[in-house]
């Protein structure tokens, strides 16, 4: 509608990215009160695995623990101050991880560890699904009301492999179609992270729009497979949130931030 020049003017297209469990627990409920129509870009290899999601529970794990120091010498990380900051500290367990090349299970076990060491209830935070994605029959339950699940890669990575990324989107599709949606059409990249050859392997695979995490209001000249939109977050005041909602922030400049590289992948990954 957009492109067509069929869009309502002033109209507001609401997203989530990931899919966790909290958007069926919270944010549903709330959104069909309202009746709001909703996309959510979502993440197939979690959901399957019905397992927390590895990176955002290393940094909740630190931001919950009480240990005032901890050590990880099966990663190679000699000891991790309380005091340190909790990104900096999550990025060398992150690294860690990744240079030892950890598979889905071993990176389990790894929270496990983690968690224990920091005097943390790791089966209560699972128990609770805390940083769970939606199970499959969850997102077909939402599929059926009408939320409409579109893609964000596999294991929420893209590559710079042609063949990778395209197995990466395409098993986030099939997945998708398993669980009981339509065969979805539009794509998010993850982190926000693209290259300019992402767009014709897009285009080959039937894609027909993507969107960034660069800040901005979507228009008809906008490029279909670089959508820029608002991301909200706990950080955001209101008056801004009102801001971007009102059209009057993308007025004035502002400062971009760069893409993360932890999305990219140059070859396959367990998560």
């Amino acid at each position: 509608m957009l492109f067509e020049g069929s869009l309502p003017a002033g109209s507001v297209v609401i997203t989530f990215d990931d899919g966790f469990y909290d958007f069926y627990a919270k944010a549903w409920p709330i959104l069909q009160d309202f009746g709001w129509p909703v996309t959510v870009y979502f993440s197939t290899y979690y959901s399957i695995a019905n397992l927390p999601v590895f990176d955002p529970m290393v940094l909740y794990l630190l931001w919950k623990g009480r240990a005032e120091e901890v050590s990880l010498p099966e990663i190679g990380i000699d000891r991790i101050l309380a005091g340190e900051s909790l990104f900096r500290q999550t990025g060398r367990i992150l690294d860690a991880a990744r240079d030892k090349g950890l598979n889905g299970r071993e990176k389990q076990q790894l929270l496990q560890i983690l968690a224990a060491r920091l005097g943390v209830d790791f089966g209560d935070l699972v128990s609770r699904r805390i940083l769970h994605l939606m199970k499959p029959e969850e997102v077909a339950e939402l599929a059926a009301k009408s939320v409409d699940f579109q893609l964000h890669c596999h294991h929420h990575r893209v590559h710079r492999s042609r063949e990778l990324f395209r197995n990466e989107v395409l098993e986030n599709q099939h997945a998708l179609e398993r669980f009981g949606v339509r065969k979805p059409e539009h794509f998010c990249y993850p982190g926000g992270f693209w290259l300019p050859e992402f767009k014709p392997w897009l285009m080959e695979l039937g894609i027909v729009s993507a969107t960034t995490c660069e800040a901005g209001m979507a228009t008809a000249m906008s490029d279909r497979y670089q959508l820029p939109r608002f991301l909200d977050a706990p950080g955001v005041e209101a008056s801004q949130f009102s801001a971007w909602l009102s059209g009057l922030a993308s007025l004035f400049p502002r400062r971009e931030l760069p893409p993360s590289l932890s999305q990219l992948g140059d070859a396959p990954h367990n998560c």
